[in-house]
């Protein structure tokens, strides 16, 4: 919410409920990142990827900037 609030104040405008709209995204893009995180890790340790550390970040990558669920 501190997050949201912070964005919003530079904009110079805000509500509440813009704010709290705000840090709900924050928030599931942060899980949603987690997820995907946790995801490349069991994938990796279960042997369906390559296991170097490169590689996984090049996957993470990939991953992580594919859109959201439900986002167009």
């Amino acid at each position: 919410m501190d997050i949201a609030d912070r964005i919003y104040g530079r904009l110079g405008r805000g509500v509440h409920q813009d704010t709290q709209a705000i840090a709900d995204g924050i928030a599931a893009e942060r899980e949603r990142c987690r997820e995907v995180a946790r995801k490349v890790i069991f994938e990796a340790r279960m042997g369906d990827i390559d296991s170097d550390l490169r590689s996984i970040g090049h996957i993470l990558d990939d991953r992580l900037s594919e859109p959201a669920r439900g986002q167009p």
